[in-house]
Order: structure tokens, then C-alpha cells, then sequence
């Protein structure tokens, strides 16, 4: 089972797609809903959206409300509106207070990576003939 942290932005979860007969989906216009059991609760649809990766495997893509709640998350998929089957899912994990300390903001970590270091110098008179 895939572990993924509390409010995950970045891990997305794979999943297959099995037909009655327990071959793969693979049709691609055939994408499955999701719905998600938070630790045992009532079944929601996912915020995520769903992407087919390819020869009846698709994923979750991450949404931190699909990640709010710690513990077991379990996924029912459906097609047309007919169940499919379940997903044992992910398991949600608590942030812990080490990567809370350590972490750059992102809009901190966006404005180092746009902004550029302009360094001036003046030359001294006596030494301007030196450099071309």
C-alpha cells in the first residue's frame, strides 16, 4: 500500500482497471470514477482527478483534500456507473514536525528561482584603462 503524507501535493496513486472477467481495461474512453472510505468512513468522490496511464492503469492525481484524513484510505472504482471493484488505496501519514521546520515555502522557493543576482562594481579611475 502506498504511503503518502498528510495533505500530499505530490504523490500520485496508480491503480488497474479490471473488467469481470479479470483482463485489464483497456479502453481509454472507458475512465473510471473514484470514490474514496477516509479510515473506515463513508464513501466520497475523490477531488483528484483521474488519468489513464495506459493499458488499463490509470492514477489519482494528488489533491491534499483526498489526503486530510490520517489512516487507510480505501478507493471503490466505477465505470458508467457500475462498480468495478475496490483498491486497497494509500495510507495517509502525518506530517512530521522535522520536514514542517525545514521547509521552504513555495512562493519563497518561486522567487529564488526567477530572481537573478546583479552584482556592480565601479572601477577606480587609476585602474580603468586595464579592463576593456
Amino acid at each position: 500500500m502506498i504511503e503518502v503524507q498528510q495533505g500530499n501535493t505530490t504523490v500520485a496513486i496508480p491503480f488497474p482497471v479490471l473488467l469481470n472477467s479479470g483482463n485489464y481495461a483497456g479502453d481509454p474512453n472507458a475512465t473510471p470514477t473514484v470514490e474514496l472510505s477516509k479510515n473506515g468512513g463513508d464513501l466520497v468522490p475523490a477531488y483528484g482527478q483521474v488519468k489513464s496511464i495506459g493499458k488499463g492503469l490509470f492514477c489519482l492525481l494528488p489533491d491534499p483534500r483526498d489526503a486530510d484524513t490520517l489512516g487507510p484510505v480505501q478507493m471503490v472504482l466505477s465505470v458508467g456507473g457500475s462498480d468495478i471493484g475496490s483498491w486497497p488505496g494509500f495510507v495517509v501519514k502525518q506530517r512530521s514536525w522535522w520536514q514542517d521546520l525545514f521547509a521552504i515555502p513555495q512562493n519563497i522557493a518561486a522567487s529564488a528561482a526567477n530572481s537573478r543576482l546583479v552584482a556592480k562594481a565601479t572601477i577606480p579611475p587609476n585602474q580603468q584603462g586595464l579592463i576593456q
